[in-house]
This record gives structure tokens, C-alpha cells and sequence, in this order.
């Protein structure tokens, strides 16, 4: 059952992953406010999962799923990464992001 329900978890990760790399994609950049934005996980603890899941290791954020730098719009990419984020609540993530 445990075996099961890590790869129910691995196929999130990596819906996730796809999903979020393609709102990047899809975001326009029209007024200026520049961002970092970037998704980790939450739980240092779990760090056998995270790296067996594709994230990076990052020595001051832990382990990053995905990151990113706009240069406009970059509060209204996080409410939109936020916003599906909030569909995953089993899988121990967190948004973060720093204006630059």
C-alpha cells in the first residue's frame, strides 16, 4: 500500500510540475513588477522524496520543484501558481517568492 501511494504522489509531482511550467509559459508580462517564484517542499523531513521526484537541492530554499523570474506581472503568477497549488495539499509544498 505504501509503494501505491508514493507513486500516486510521484505522478502529482510531476502533473504539477507540467501544469505550473505551463502558466509560466502562458504568462504575459505587461506592467513592471519583477518576482523570483519558486515551489519547495515543505517538509525537510521527506527529503528522500523530494530528490527521488525531480526537485533541486538549494542551500538557503531546500529542495525546489520549480523556479522562475519574471520581470512584470509577477504577483499576479504567484496568486496563479498559488491558486493550483491549493489543489495539492497532500503533497507537502509551499510557494515562495522574493521581489527583486
Amino acid at each position: 500500500m505504501a509503494n501505491q501511494n508514493f507513486n500516486i504522489q510521484q505522478m502529482d509531482y510531476f502533473q504539477l510540475k507540467g501544469a505550473v511550467e505551463k502558466i509560466i509559459e502562458a504568462h504575459k508580462e505587461t506592467y513592471l513588477d519583477s518576482m523570483w517564484i519558486g515551489i519547495v517542499g515543505s517538509n525537510k523531513n521527506k527529503w528522500r522524496l523530494y530528490k527521488s521526484n525531480g526537485f533541486e537541492k538549494d542551500s538557503y530554499y531546500g529542495w525546489i520543484l520549480v523556479s522562475t523570474s519574471v520581470n512584470s506581472n509577477g504577483y499576479e503568477l504567484y496568486q496563479k501558481i498559488q491558486k493550483l497549488i491549493n489543489n495539492y495539499p497532500e503533497l507537502e509544498i509551499k510557494i515562495v517568492s522574493r521581489q527583486l
